[in-house]
């Protein structure tokens, strides 16, 4: 009989990062697996999304208050600025935005 490992959480949550970065399922299981040494199928990242889906307690309902945040990160001697909206009641991403200037054009 063949034991199973579960995969974990952080790799779960930098898995649903680089998809939600606009990757492929396929591009993103190449990600994880030369970036981690983590060797996942894109149907794994497939049923990541399905089950930890960001949008899920936000459905079908109105967003009556968000809260906007940025962050600057560096990436070598480049400066990329982070901007994320979050909703506050469920404290869920509503929407996140990354630019190479401290303007946001939405």
């Amino acid at each position: 009989m063949r034991s199973r490992n579960r995969t974990s959480s952080q790799i779960i949550g930098y898995g649903l990062y680089l998809y939600l970065l606009d990757l492929s399922f396929r591009n993103t299981a190449k990600a994880l697996s030369f970036l981690l040494l983590v060797k996942v199928s894109h149907v794994s990242i497939w049923n990541w999304l399905q089950k930890y889906r960001p949008w899920k307690h936000l459905k079908n309902k109105k967003i009556q208050e968000y809260i906007i945040d940025e962050t600057v990160i560096k990436a070598g001697a480049e400066s990329i600025w982070l901007w994320i909206a979050i909703e506050p009641i469920h404290k869920e991403i509503i929407s996140f935005y990354i630019s190479k200037k401290r303007e946001i054009y939405l």
